[in-house]
């Protein structure tokens, strides 16, 4: 992991034996959010969460990885929708249970109902 800040790069750890088995990067400029998702069904949400993409279960901008997205479930995937981590865009987390969780931005019912209210921490969607 690499940490950039007014051009100075340090590294930050996801904890020694994380076992990352995906990470991916999204937004831009300033508004940007990383997933990380470790061999153990973990996931480690960072960056931007003005929506509730980070799923901590508020609007903070956690700028290290230090906090785990839905403690009691093991997720086998996840994916993104929008413009995730740009302001916009929801997280869906498959779990091993069947299950899709989802957080972040609710407009246009991405988030699975009408509402269209932004869901700060993991939901799950009905179907």
């Amino acid at each position: 992991c690499l940490r950039i800040s007014n051009d100075n790069y340090t590294t930050c750890s996801l904890t020694r034996g994380a076992n990352v088995t995906k990470l991916r990067l999204y937004g831009y400029s300033t508004y940007q959010t990383a997933v990380a998702l470790r061999s153990d069904g973990k996931v480690v949400v960072w960056g931007f969460g003005g929506s509730g993409q980070v799923g901590n279960g508020n609007n903070l901008t956690p700028n290290a990885p230090n906090s785990f997205l839905l403690l009691d479930k093991t997720v086998v995937d996840f994916s993104v929708s929008g413009y995730f981590g740009a302001g916009g865009g929801g997280l869906y987390c498959l779990t091993s249970d069947g299950q899709v969780m989802v957080n972040g931005y609710g407009a246009h019912s991405m988030d699975g109902d009408d509402d269209q209210e932004s869901r700060f921490a993991p939901s799950p969607v009905i179907f």
